[in-house]
């Protein structure tokens, strides 16, 4: 992804009042750096009466929802290919930043998530009935009809197809989104390294407010990349390419 900010944040207020007041002090926060732009704090919910705030399952009437969705394993799918399901939050209070020219944007919020969802279950995502396909220098998995024999016959594995509960574990209030900050540098590296270092500290010190934890990972930014800004790399857009000197 280039140079990308992921980061992660949760809390241990379990008041929605003060995950709100929280939220209006992250903003405060916010406003005390160089951002291009920092949004007014908006709270959605599954059953806000305004449409532009409603959560739903495939609600694509706002870029927000994908920040609030976050991902956990399917229980049964695990070991022969790994699959995931997004779990859509029922409650999120946020504001949009923007840091600079080049660079996305990014949400700063915290939300809350169902204790279950449903997912639909199919034998063909099964560990129990998959394997391990190596083609040459390749290797995939796939549906094994000799495990499907092997315990169901010649049924037809549709006629299992099913919607299963299954847990998140996602307590409490959390949240997860990343910038990916690369590209501020087709305005001046210097533009870039503001951008870059204020977003980091923006986080750092957001972990420094009470009941909160932030978890930053700073991709790509590391020794390597503070050596190509020293010699001044004349286009940092270049590490999106194979790195051959790693």
């Amino acid at each position: 992804m280039g140079i990308t900010i992921h980061f992660n944040m949760k809390s241990r207020a379990k008041r929605k009042e003060r995950i709100a007041r929280l939220i209006g002090e992250m903003k405060e926060v916010a406003l005390d750096f160089p951002f291009d732009y920092v949004g007014d704090i908006e709270h959605y919910t599954r059953h806000n009466r305004d449409p532009n705030k409603r959560i739903s399952e495939d609600s694509t009437n706002m870029g927000n929802k994908y920040s609030m969705c976050l991902h956990i394993d399917i229980p049964w799918a695990k070991r022969h290919g790994r699959m995931s399901t997004s779990v859509t939050p029922i409650e999120c209070y946020m504001f949009l930043v923007d840091p600079g020219e080049g660079c996305e944007t990014f949400n700063v919020g915290l939300a809350r998530y169902p204790e279950r969802i449903t997912v639909t279950y199919s034998p063909k995502d099964d560990d129990a009935y998959r394997e391990t396909i190596k083609n040459g220098g390749h290797t995939t998995w796939g549906f094994s009809w000799r495990k499907w024999k092997k315990k169901r016959g010649y049924q037809d594995p549709s006629l299992y197809v099913e919607r299963r509960e299954i847990p998140t574990r996602l307590p409490g209030w959390r949240f997860s989104d990343f910038c990916k900050t690369q590209y501020a540098n087709n305005i001046s590296l210097e533009h870039f390294l503001c951008c870059h270092v204020s977003i980091v500290t923006f986080l750092e010190e957001l972990n420094k407010l009470p009941t909160t934890e932030v978890k930053i990972n700073d991709e790509t930014f590391d020794d390597v990349v503070i050596h190509l800004i020293q010699v001044n790399l004349p286009d940092i857009n270049a590490l999106d390419k194979p790195y051959p000197f790693i």
